[in-house]
């Protein structure tokens, strides 16, 4: 596996002593995260679809009804996990989308200071 450097990419060096940040490739990631959260956005949600559908037929039968005494706590705590698994990657995606051009920006205005 190559470094961003050995692909040619240019870096920010804050502190002079090497590269803190390769904003291209942090972006490119940045990108791919936001993508990646919204394709489990929407394969999630149809899936719920599916699954709430199928739950409205479920438990009429007296098996089905202890089956669901079951059923419905586990699905209830997997829906919450997954919508905390997405609220947490979109709040990473969030901050991550929007750190790479605020250290470019801070970067660049810091930089006016210098006078070589």
């Amino acid at each position: 596996m190559s470094s961003p450097r050995e692909d040619g990419w240019s870096g920010i060096d804050v502190d002079g002593v090497g590269i803190d940040m390769y904003p291209a490739p942090a972006g490119k990631m940045m990108a791919d995260l936001a993508k990646i959260l919204t394709d489990a956005q929407e394969i999630w949600g149809r899936a719920e679809g599916r699954i709430t559908a199928l739950e409205g037929k479920l438990g009429d039968g007296p098996l089905g009804k202890e089956a669901m005494k079951q059923y419905r706590p586990a699905a209830e705590q997997l829906r919450e996990i997954i919508a905390d698994m997405l609220e947490s990657f979109g709040k990473l995606s969030d901050a991550g989308t929007k750190a790479v051009p605020t250290y470019v920006n801070s970067d660049h205005r810091a930089g006016q200071n210098f006078g070589f």
